[in-house]
Parts: C-alpha cells; structure tokens; sequence
C-alpha cells in the first residue's frame, strides 16, 4: 500500500474561491480570508520549483530566485501601492520584509540547521555567502542614500529625490541581474550533465588513462 505524504496543495481551491467572492459577491472579507489561505500552498509551489532551479543552477542563482520569487507577493503588493499613491504603507511593508527576512527567517534556519548538523556542524558555500552579503550591503546603502540626501540637503525637491531613488533603484536591478546572471556552480546538475556530454563525445580522452 503506497504511502500517503500530508500536502497542503489541496488548500488551492481557495483561489477560485478567491475569485468567485471578488468578481460574484464582492465580499471584501471572504476575499481577504480565502487569499490568505491560498497563498499558503503557493508559496510552497514556488519554493519547490525554485529548489528544482537551485539544483540545476548552483546556490548562488538559486538563492537570488528565491528570494526574488519568496518576496513576489511584497512585489506586487508594493507595486500596487505604489500606483495608488499610499506611499507610507509602501515604505512599512518593506520595512516589515525586511526585519521578517533578516531576523525571523534567518534564525529559524540558522536554529533549524543547528539542530539537523547539530554533530557535524553546518557547512555554508563561501561563493554563495559573499554574493548575498554583497546584495544585502548594496541594497541597504540604495536604501539609506535617497534619505541621506534629504536630510543633508537645503533646498532639495521631491523631483529630485525622485530622481535618485530612481537612479539607485535602477542600479540596483542591473546589479542583481549581474548577479542571477553568473555561470552555473562547479558541481551542480547542469555543471555535470555537461562534464559528461564532453566525456562521452567521440574523441575525448578518459581521465584513467591521461
């Protein structure tokens, strides 16, 4: 008899409850509450694809996608916001993620990683650390340059403050896909499945007799 595994994918059909309560009732709060609850096995799809992407990319691309898509409903919801004009709750949702991401997150898998190696110790990959690091410094320096600017200077317009924030959101999105756009990692799926094409062409020498 096979084995039954628990999934929460069966919680998808609050999407087209979701939709129904929208476009046929207009229940904002059926709305609310049955978006909530699909999210939850959306969020799962999305990590599990992008846990199939970071075994054929390496870590450090997987990383990047997972963060961008982990933070995709933030995305849209900033987006969203931003159209409207409701520039505060913008600026507390992105406060929110962050905190959420760089304290919560990051010490449960730090807690959770303790405790699976809790004999042989964790093992982190110095290329993939470097490059979030590096991302994580850039974007908290975009982010404190455009109020810097204000505080420092006298006669500053909103046009101008505009204009940088602009400025240093474009150059974050270049560095970020300068990043996502690295070759695959040595030793990752990819890396392999092209290692032994090349072994097995025609021609190709075998590394017992070289």
């Amino acid at each position: 008899m096979p084995k039954l595994t628990p999934s929460l994918n069966w919680l998808l059909v609050f999407v087209p409850v979701s939709l129904v309560a929208e476009f046929v009732f207009h229940q904002p709060v059926a709305v609310f509450i049955s978006s909530c609850i699909a999210i939850v096995p959306l969020a799962g799809l999305i990590g599990t694809a992008t846990e199939h992407l970071a075994d054929r990319t390496g870590p450090t691309v997987g990383g990047l996608l997972n963060a961008t898509f982990g933070n995709v409903t933030e995305l849209i919801i900033g987006v969203l916001l931003v159209w409207a004009g409701e520039f505060e709750v913008v600026k507390a949702s992105l406060i929110g993620s962050i905190l959420g991401n760089l304290v919560l997150v990051l010490g449960a898998s730090y807690l959770a990683g303790g405790l699976r190696h809790i004999r042989d110790g964790q093992r982190f990959d110095a290329k993939a650390a470097r490059t979030h690091s590096s991302s994580l410094l850039l974007a908290v320096v975009g982010m404190v340059m455009p109020a810097v600017f204000t505080l420092v200077a006298l006669h500053e317009t909103n046009a101008q403050t505009e204009v940088i924030s602009l400025v240093v959101a474009g150059v974050l999105i270049v560095l970020y896909l300068a990043a996502g756009s690295g070759p695959p990692r040595r030793g990752s799926r990819a890396t392999r499945a092209r290692s032994g094409r090349r072994a097995g062409a025609p021609g190709a020498r075998s590394s017992c007799c070289s």
